[in-house]
Order: structure tokens, then C-alpha cells, then sequence
């Protein structure tokens, strides 16, 4: 896997719902399950804020409090060697949109402006839109918003995980198909 760099970590401190989260997501894929109003998209928001200043709120800031910090580690491997960057974005009075700062896993400063693009490329995904993509104008579930759903979580799976996933979707098929068949 050459040139792909995947989340290690996060820490965030007093943005928006949230108080205090330190997730490792150690490169994986996950779940993110709760109730409404309990944080979900805060954190999504969060994680993504350093990675894309484009995704960050218009109140980043927890109420009552006066500043906020998100620290996200990605690490892979980057033109053949392994790398590891923490991106940390820091909302205050003064900086409200965030101020970005990267570190290597040395410690040293790494750029300033558009560095996520140098290092990472084009981060792309709305956790707003996707939810909306999946919800019919009253709320409910849409069955064609979901499949676009599945859709747009396919792009961020590697070429073999695709073949993969449609192996196994073919498999099932064949299975729902030999069970019909067994009931007749």
C-alpha cells in the first residue's frame, strides 16, 4: 500500500458537544453509534476539521468554554517510507476558523499553508451530506440515499477490498437463491 496515509488517532477538547474524546482508531474503519444529540457528528466534525478547514463549523467552540483543541495522527506510507503526522487545530476568540499546525513524528514543524493537500491530497467527504444522502425529506430512511451511501464508502476501500466486498455480495446472492429454491 504506497502513498496512503490513515488515522491513527484523535484527542479533541471542547468542540461543540464535546468536552473531552480520545479515540484510536489505529487505521481501521468504525462505527460511530449513539443516541441523538450525543455527539456523533461532533465528533466526525472534529476529526475531519484538521484535515479540511473546509469542514470546519461555524461554531467550533463548546459553549461556555473559550477555546478548543483537535489533534489527529495520521501515519502510512508516503513515496515508499513509512510517515507519521499529527495535525492539531486550535479555535480560540481570535481564531475561530482554526489555526493548523502539522508535526512529523519527530516533533518538527511540517509547512504552513495547504500542507493537508501535500501530504494527504484532497480530502472530500461531508459527514452532513452523507447523512443527509440517506434520509427522505421527512426523515425516514431512503433506500436509494442508503445504496448511494454504500457507494460512496466503496471510494475509500483499495481496489482488492472492492473485489472483495463484490465476492461476497455474489456469494450471498447465490445463497438467498439456493434458499428460495429450497423452500419451493
Amino acid at each position: 500500500m504506497s502513498d496512503f496515509l490513515k488515522i491513527v488517532d484523535a484527542e479533541i477538547k471542547n468542540f461543540q458537544t464535546l468536552e473531552y474524546k480520545k479515540v484510536d482508531i489505529n487505521g481501521k474503519s468504525m462505527a460511530v453509534i449513539g443516541k441523538n444529540g450525543g455527539g456523533k457528528s461532533s465528533l466526525l466534525r472534529a476529526i475531519m476539521s484538521p484535515l479540511d478547514s473546509s469542514k470546519v463549523p461555524s461554531k467550533p467552540i463548546k459553549e461556555g468554554e473559550d477555546r478548543s483543541v483537535v489533534k489527529v495522527k495520521v501515519a502510512g506510507e508516503k513515496e515508499g517510507e513509512e510517515v507519521e503526522y499529527t495535525y492539531t487545530i486550535t479555535f480560540n476568540e481570535k481564531a475561530k476558523k482554526g489555526k493548523i499546525s502539522v508535526v512529523d513524528a519527530e516533533g518538527n514543524k511540517v509547512g504552513q499553508r495547504d500542507i493537508q493537500k501535500q501530504l494527504i491530497g484532497d480530502i472530500s467527504f461531508d459527514i452532513d451530506e452523507f447523512i443527509r444522502m440517506g434520509l427522505t425529506s421527512s426523515g425516514g430512511v431512503a433506500k436509494g440515499g442508503i445504496q448511494k451511501q454504500v457507494e460512496e464508502l466503496m471510494k475509500f476501500l483499495s481496489q482488492d477490498e472492492r473485489k472483495e466486498i463484490y465476492r461476497l455480495e455474489k456469494k450471498y446472492e447465490e445463497v438467498e437463491e439456493t434458499r428460495k429454491e429450497d423452500k419451493k
